[in-house]
């Protein structure tokens, strides 16, 4: 019981030295261009669909568009940037999917921070909802991110001939990735 009491003891200490923390940090003046939101959509997906088990399954949904401000994860400085919440479902180890959950992000001329948390108990999906982001712009409309179509090995021994008749690669360079190609079938 005692471990528990100073257990909730430290957390109470830690939360009220964030709270005085974050009372002082204030974030730097708003930039007067704001970012390629096309632009910066895609690197955030890229972002998050490299961190998923199955990257193939990755449906994300943009509920909410960007402010400027910032994010203080737990225990970390605060990260000043332009944030948003963006929810994000794939499918786990066992093929099923695990549910939508918040990603939270901090872009400032590049992602600053990423993180797509478990939201066990809905306090981050809470979390996201008041924090007052503006609603998504059609820019950020939600969809499932499609993979990359795959090449037929016909398909690839055509850009390696079409690469060796402009005299990009070597005729031995082009045996070699035809060999290769044909190999691995």
């Amino acid at each position: 019981m005692k471990k528990l009491h100073l257990k909730l003891v430290l957390c109470a200490a830690i939360s009220a030295s964030s709270s005085a923390a974050l009372s002082k940090d204030t974030p730097p003046e708003q930039p007067s261009q704001t970012p390629d939101w096309a632009v910066v959509k895609a690197q955030i997906e890229a972002a998050i669909v490299n961190r998923l088990v199955d990257p193939e399954s990755a449906r994300i949904e943009w509920s909410y568009g960007f402010k400027w401000g910032g994010y203080k994860p737990m225990l970390q400085k605060r990260i000043h940037g332009w944030t948003t919440c963006v929810f994000v479902n794939g499918r786990n180890r066992m093929g099923g999917y695990s549910g939508s959950k918040p990603a939270i992000v901090v872009y400032n001329s590049g992602i600053r921070y990423l993180e797509i948390t478990d939201d066990q108990y809905g306090l981050d999906s809470e979390r996201c909802a008041k924090a007052g982001f503006p609603a998504a712009p059609a820019t950020l409309a939600s969809h499932v991110v499609a993979p990359a179509p795959v090449q037929s090995v016909a398909d690839e021994i055509a850009k390696l001939a079409a690469l060796r008749d402009q005299g990009i690669i070597t005729p031995e360079e082009f045996d070699t990735q035809k060999a290769k190609l044909l190999g691995g079938r």
